[in-house]
């Protein structure tokens, strides 16, 4: 039976023995994460990418998914930064390169507070407004859907979180911004990403606002938390309803993958601590693609 479960690989990490590990682990599919946007400021970007996917190839491993860099989340939607943006085109043309389907990206917040606007965009405690954060999103997010479809992948809106004693809050946290960005974009070049994590952290019930999405989700950011932080934490390592949330992405028809994001760059320093915490991860992610294929409408939660 093949798994369709993946892990999100960073690139800015010891990117080449997380991917030697997550093969002898049982991973067949990675995610590769650029969310520092270093690679693509360097000329050699494109060689860089081919290095990965030669990479991939030699281990037998598929790229389906990868992380654009970001802005950090309180810089508003409408200050742009010349070398984020081509940043941002090239991790498309990387995508496809590797052969990734789908380019997950962060939607932003447009921020006004009482003070003057501040020369660099960033707010740290600015209060967003919900219609002005779709408009710029949709600006912002054109160029890069255009792309896409020229590349043949998608770019993956992904939900952003409340974060737990933040007044701030990012945009597609709200379900209906969320889901006007993913259905206002050419559907050909966009798609929903969905963080479980995040949607765990911003929503009572976390489950039920995933079901409303239906067959937008295309791709997953998977990881656990206890509600007190974004740890991404090993699924079952915190409280997350993890029969409710499968049983609401296959009520949605999901048929992609299930792509761990996790932390784990605490552990470079020990090689056995972190070939054991890839391969729980890997079985982890296999016992939740199991309670998936076991939905049947009758045993919803």
């Amino acid at each position: 039976m093949e798994r369709k479960v993946a892990l999100q690989i960073q690139h800015d990490g010891k990117w080449e023995q997380m991917l030697e590990i997550s093969a002898d682990c049982g991973f067949r599919y990675v995610s590769m994460g650029f969310g520092s946007s270093k690679c693509f400021h360097r000329d050699d970007w494109q060689a860089e990418t081919e290095k990965i996917r030669t990479k991939l190839d030699t281990l037998g491993l598929r790229c389906v998914m990868t992380h654009a860099p970001y802005y950090d989340l309180r810089i508003s939607a409408d200050f742009l930064d010349e070398a984020m943006e081509t940043a941002l085109l090239r991790c498309v043309k990387a995508t496809s390169i590797l052969g990734g389907e789908i380019m997950a990206i962060h939607p932003r917040g447009y921020y006004r507070d009482e003070g003057p606007v501040p020369e660099n965009g960033f707010y740290g405690n600015g209060k967003e407004v919900p219609e002005e954060s779709y408009a710029h999103n949709i600006k912002n997010l054109r160029p890069l859907v255009e792309e896409a479809i020229r590349c043949g992948c998608r770019v993956g809106v992904e939900n952003l979180p409340v974060f737990p004693g933040w007044a701030m809050t990012f945009c597609s946290h709200d379900l209906v911004i969320h889901k006007r960005l993913i259905d206002d974009l050419d559907p050909a070049g966009v798609c929903g990403v969905w963080d479980f994590g995040h949607a765990y952290l911003t929503h009572a019930d976390s489950a039920a606002v995933l079901a409303a999405f239906g067959n937008r989700i295309c791709g997953t950011h998977v990881h656990d938390n206890d509600k007190k932080g974004d740890h991404h934490w090993t699924p079952f390592s915190g409280t997350i309803n993890w029969q409710a949330e499968m049983a609401a992405l296959a009520g949605n028809g999901y048929a992609g993958y299930l792509t761990m994001e996790l932390v784990y760059d605490h552990l470079y320093t020990d090689t056995p601590a972190l070939r054991e915490f890839v391969r729980t991860a890997y079985e982890n992610c296999c016992k939740l693609e199991d309670m998936m294929k076991a939905y049947t409408p009758q045993n919803r939660l």
